[in-house]
């Protein structure tokens, strides 16, 4: 919003300076540490065990990130809080401005055990197991797996999230479906469509649950809606396109009977 003194809008900008253009790469390679200052669109994929540190800036991977990578954005001191002093007859206006640099987002799939430190929001689709994700603003997902921790100052919203999972929202929670197991937690609102076994759902003021398992405990500051209590098991999401590992066929066979067999291969070679 502008700000007008005696008629003349002031430039509120901090430090004038001008946004850093955003840098545009393909891919970060396996077991690589990649940091930059200023913003940046990866357009492929961030590779397995891949640390990446971004300061001042946004992230934006078209890809997928694969199992065990980590992303860090965060903000110098001087960029994050800019004061400033405006005077005008013989009063004095202080004023802070925050950036919005430092989201995530995330446009691809998420393997395992993926870290995510965002200082302002984190949006991303799906991810597997054990993804720890903690955002200064708000959190948005599709999916989430199993064993996750998801923390945010602000909002989150998920559509489901895994069994065994901690979600932690400073402010309003929207979860579709919460798998059997997890703890849920809002400093203001939280609304749920499903509530799995032996849930633990804790809101700071209102708290509206459609259907929720009979040994769910649900606890609300100040009131609290459910629509009915069943019996509810919400297991693990199914992944979509995760590649099973194929364990190598077991030979059962003697020791004599697998050397006989070496021999007559031998004898065939021989022959031709």
């Amino acid at each position: 919003m502008p700000i007008y003194i005696n008629g003349k809008e002031i430039n509120t900008s901090p430090n004038n300076e001008p946004e850093k253009p955003t840098l545009k790469i393909d891919s970060i390679e396996a077991d690589s540490t990649f940091t930059h200052d200023g913003s940046v669109e990866v357009t492929g994929d961030i590779g397995y065990g891949a640390k990446v540190f971004i300061k001042n800036g946004n992230i934006t991977v078209h890809g997928n990130v694969e199992d065990t990578a980590s992303i860090e954005t965060f903000e110098s001191k001087q960029s994050n809080n800019n004061s400033f002093n405006i005077v005008s007859g013989g009063v004095s206006i202080s004023m802070t401005s925050s950036s919005n640099s430092g989201s995530i987002f995330i446009k691809g799939k998420i393997g395992r055990c993926i870290k995510l430190d965002s200082s302002h929001n984190i949006e991303i689709k799906d991810s597997e197991s054990s993804l720890d994700a903690k955002s200064g603003h708000s959190f948005i997902a599709h999916k989430v797996g199993a064993n996750s921790e998801i923390k945010s100052d602000h909002n989150i919203e998920v559509d489901s999230i895994g069994q065994g999972s901690i979600v932690t929202s400073g402010h309003n929670l929207n979860l579709a479906s919460i798998a059997n197991n997890c703890v849920v937690q809002s400093g203001h609102n939280l609304n749920a469509s499903r509530v799995g076994k032996k849930c633990v759902v804790v809101s700071g003021h209102n708290l509206n649950v459609a259907i929720a398992d009979d040994t769910a405990t649900l606890t609300a500051g100040y009131k609290k809606n459910v629509g009915y209590k069943t019996s509810l098991d919400i297991e693990e999401p199914k992944q979509e396109n995760t590649p099973v590992k194929k364990e190598p066929a077991q030979d059962n066979r003697s020791k004599q009977e697998k050397i006989k067999a070496y021999r007559k291969t031998i004898n065939r070679t021989n022959k031709r």
